[in-house]
């Protein structure tokens, strides 16, 4: 079973590369993200609902809850021979585990490795998005929205977008 995604990221023609899936929308400059590559090989944000069961799926290897999984879907690498060894290894552990998801595997193989990694905040990916945010909140405004509406594949994007292009 092949996920194009975790199959195509080691292939990045760039030394520093930031990986967005398609349900994703830039809000504010994200040329700060690329500071953290001078001391980390790659990074992401954690799975906002980590603490759910699904989140916690194990493949192979117990990894301890304090290492929830990681939101596959903004990535942030720089090609190098560590991050190279990552992807095989990880293309090679979502092949073997057969699941339709990519995070457990991604998890077990971060575990496993010497790879130097970082969580970025929230706002970097932020999956759930609250009114209260908007309005008296004085937390940091969202800079990647990750959120199912923006998925072309699906709900109300892909009526919009259907009806856009008749």
């Amino acid at each position: 079973m092949t996920r194009p995604k975790v199959g195509a990221l080691k292939f990045s023609p760039y030394d520093e590369t930031l990986y967005l899936d398609n349900d994703t929308m830039i809000r504010a400059d994200l040329s700060s993200l690329f500071d953290l590559l001078q001391k980390f090989d790659l990074c992401g944000a954690h799975v906002m609902l980590w603490h759910r069961p699904r989140h916690k799926r194990t493949w192979q290897t117990e990894v301890p809850e304090t290492f929830p999984e990681i939101n596959c879907g903004v990535l942030l690498y720089r090609k190098n021979a560590a991050t190279e060894q990552f992807f095989d290894d990880w293309q090679a552990a979502y092949d073997a585990a057969g699941m339709k998801i990519d995070q457990p595997t991604f998890r077990e193989t971060l575990w496993k490795s010497d790879l130097r990694f970082y969580v970025f905040p929230p706002q970097f990916n932020k999956r759930i998005f609250e009114a209260s945010e908007l309005i008296w909140s004085d937390q940091p405004k969202p800079r990647i929205l990750h959120l199912p509406i923006l998925r072309p594949q699906k709900g109300a994007f892909k009526r919009w977008f259907s009806n856009l292009i008749r």
